[in-house]
């Protein structure tokens, strides 16, 4: 039986960018498919708290929320937006990339020009990788720095063959829960955003997962009374950490979630796959 959206069905937002043409279409397609680091994502119910571009209101009201439910999140930070002001939020400074840090959050890569996969190819892509990184360590040398997040979720065989030199996973958007044998260099990730979102999704997905052992991974961007189109608020995030308490998830950032996972498996025919 097909189960449930866990999302609304709703338009694009006003100001999100053109969809990427057939053949990058076909690729990200493909990327979710052709699984590179699989593992088995089974064991305690999970959930995680991801954060894209750190807007400020992300570190501020989100963290505390986080805080006070005695929870940390993942907060993916491109370098090359530290500090910008764009038409929906400002993005945190590096002394905000240290300070979550010193709080217990992870910090995790989102790349440092934040270009879609398609727009990027080959070495550019390793050297926007490597870019980000010496950026985010020259803030805070003990960063670890283990995670990453697709810029607009898209994503090619390329791209997750560059990022596994770097990274133990990648996390793309697709809305659904990570159970069962699951692709590290593609992880799902299920919007924590009012307009794509409600209460009825959250406990949708926490209620797959509770059932099978699975993980569900939140995205989202700002945290306000009044969100952009891609953000959630207060109430959306509060009501997500209660709700996981209800079904009996655990509340882990992404790196020490994916630490837990067990049975990582052999995929030796991707080495006959060259390296583009």
């Amino acid at each position: 039986m097909r189960q449930p959206s866990l999302i609304k069905h709703v338009p694009p937002a006003e100001d999100a960018l053109a969809p990427p043409g057939l053949a990058a279409r076909l690729h990200h397609r493909i990327a979710r498919h052709v699984p590179v680091s699989p593992f088995q994502a089974v064991g305690v119910p999970t959930v995680s708290f991801s954060f894209d571009d750190a807007p400020v209101s992300a570190a501020t009201t989100g963290a505390a929320l986080m805080e006070e439910h005695d929870a940390r999140a993942t907060f993916y930070v491109a370098g090359g937006l530290l500090g910008v002001q764009d038409l929906h939020w400002r993005v945190i400074g590096g002394e905000d990339v240290v300070d979550l840090h010193a709080r217990g959050h992870e910090i995790g890569c989102h790349s440092h020009s934040h270009v879609r996969a398609d727009s990027m190819t080959g070495d550019r892509i390793e050297a926007d990788i490597l870019r980000n990184r010496d950026v985010l360590k020259t803030l805070e040398p003990s960063l670890p720095l283990e995670n990453f997040a697709y810029p607009f979720g898209h994503a090619n065989l390329t791209w997750k063959l560059r990022l596994r030199r770097h990274f133990r996973s990648s996390r793309g958007i697709w809305p659904d829960v990570n159970q069962g044998r699951t692709d590290a260099q593609y992880l799902n990730a299920v919007p924590l955003i009012d307009r794509e979102l409600d209460e009825g999704g959250i406990d949708r997905a926490f209620d797959r997962a509770a059932r099978g052992g699975g993980w569900v991974i939140f995205y989202s961007h700002d945290v306000a009374a009044r969100p952009s189109d891609y953000g959630c608020s207060p109430g959306l995030l509060r009501h997500a950490l209660r709700a996981a308490g209800r079904f009996g998830l655990r509340v882990e950032t992404v790196s020490n979630a994916l630490a837990r996972m067990s049975g990582r498996i052999s995929c030796l025919w991707l080495m006959l796959i060259p390296l583009a």
